[in-house]
């Protein structure tokens, strides 16, 4: 796919942030984690422990698919 940068409708901001998987994660890095709902074929992800431990105990029909990533 190549894009067009003349005519596009975005604007590159740079890196916004970096991806790293367990095996590559520096000590500082935070978990990611990913949640989905097979109704309508969506993702939540959160990176905030208290919003996790809601999403967890609000949304059972979501399935909790742990750490997606670290950032």
């Amino acid at each position: 796919f190549l894009l067009n940068l003349e005519s596009s409708p975005f604007i590159f901001e740079g890196v916004a942030f970096k991806v790293f998987s367990s095996d590559s994660a520096p000590i500082q890095a935070i978990p990611i984690s990913r949640f989905y709902d097979p109704t309508n074929n969506t993702h939540y992800y959160t990176a905030n422990a208290q919003e996790l431990s809601i999403w967890r105990t609000s949304q059972p029909e979501w399935i909790d698919e742990g750490i997606a990533w670290y950032a």
